[in-house]
């Protein structure tokens, strides 16, 4: 065993941090043989094999809560199998594990099954654009609304609001989607145990209001207002812009936008300034 100095306290530090992390490494071995005292009873890796497996599982229960939604869709032993593979290429670097799945997407992109084929299957990406869904709501409900009031602090808007008045909630993602990805979370959610669904191009909001997330389901128009509104901040420009881009005439974005305004102020997604 290697004697502590201020000069190699580090190095061990690192070597035990890699033995935990990265189990799976054969030149860690020798680092475990000559740094770790065996017992009567257990041997040096046998010791640390007892933290590498609570590890793993710590890290796996980290990404079940994460990713809900994909751990039912992928089946509990093929999201372990993918979870435990996604581990050992991407181990935790950071203090927080909140962002522990954020390259799942690219992983299983990477892992996908029919990487060879010429003609690939629907559902690697159903599950690709799922795990991208997840990794957004978990970002939404951390992020930080940066020169606005506390959630609870923020005024909703209703119906007597005026339109110069309406600002969309600081938190706030619009999604353009291939599958119908919000119903599929839903129905997951309500136990209602839904099949894989076909690919059906899908729009969507999420937004935070008093932190809790809130997913609303949009039409085509509707996602490219409110895409536009996030831009513009202006609902007159973002009106504007759909009239420019020939989605409609004026006086058919005005009846849109009055049916829409009733929509999304009963959503929640609108603060009165």
């Amino acid at each position: 065993m290697s004697s502590l100095t201020p000069q190699n306290l580090p190095q061990i530090q690192q070597s035990m941090l890699d033995a935990l992390t990265q189990p799976m490494q054969p030149a860690l071995n020798a680092f475990i043989s000559n740094e770790i005292v065996s017992s009567h009873k257990l041997s040096a890796q046998a010791h640390v094999g007892i933290y590498q497996r609570s590890y793993i599982l710590r890290l796996q229960q980290c990404m079940a809560s994460q990713f809900p939604t994909l751990k039912y869709a992928l089946g509990d032993e093929l999201f372990a199998l993918f979870a435990t593979q996604y581990l050992q290429t991407s181990p935790s670097n950071s203090y927080t594990l909140n962002n522990l799945g954020d390259n799942l997407p690219h992983f299983l992109q990477q892992t996908r099954p029919d990487a060879e084929l010429e003609i690939k299957e629907d559902w690697p990406d159903f599950m690709i654009e799922l795990a991208k869904f997840e990794i957004a709501l978990n970002h939404l409900f951390d992020a930080k609304a940066t020169g606005y009031p506390a959630d609870p602090q923020q005024n909703q808007a209703d119906e007597q609001t005026q339109d110069q008045q309406l600002q969309l909630v600081p938190v706030l993602q619009v999604f353009k989607l291939s599958y119908p990805i919000c119903n599929y979370y839903r129905s997951c959610n309500d136990n209602q145990q839904p099949p894989l669904p076909l690919p059906e191009p899908s729009f969507a909001a999420v937004f935070r209001r008093n932190y809790r997330l809130g997913i609303i389901d949009l039409n085509a128009t509707q996602y490219c207002f409110l895409k536009q509104l996030q831009q513009t901040q202006s609902i007159k420009a973002s009106k504007d812009q759909l009239i420019q881009q020939q989605i409609g005439t004026a006086q058919t974005i005005e009846e849109l936008w009055l049916m829409w305004r009733r929509y999304f102020i009963e959503m929640g997604i609108f603060n009165q300034i």
